[in-house]
């Protein structure tokens, strides 16, 4: 059964036409499926190189928290033995003499500090 149109052109009959119609829409749709696959395959490579560089970015952060908590940790390890050393002097009696050389070592700095200031 064909449909003839105003102008008297035969068209493809209308069982024909859908079928076309139908083939054409899905053909379309797989593109447009095609090309939102590629374009969602773009992003979650874009998204896996982000994780990744995170992952070496903490990777690389706790080895350097961990090498600071050491240093740390010897640095209150030398602390401490420093302040005992300062214990025992004051405990045997040359607290006066510690006093005295700290007040010797802040007054130099003192002077120090203005020769340079006013040097100008």
């Amino acid at each position: 059964m064909q449909r003839s149109t105003r102008n008297n052109y035969s068209s493809v009959p209308s069982s024909e036409a859908s079928s076309q119609n139908g083939v054409r829409s899905r053909s379309m749709l797989e593109d447009e499926n095609e090309r939102m696959t590629e374009k969602l395959s773009g992003h979650i490579s874009a998204l896996k190189s982000v994780a990744i560089d995170i992952g070496s970015e903490i990777r690389s952060q706790n080895r350097m928290l961990n090498e600071m908590d050491s240093d740390f940790e010897s640095a209150g390890g030398f602390l401490g033995g420093a302040m005992s050393r300062l214990k025992k002097i004051q405990r045997a009696g040359y607290g006066s003499i510690v006093w005295k050389l700290l007040a010797f070592i802040f007054l130099f700095c003192l002077l120090v500090y203005v020769l340079f200031k006013f040097r100008k």
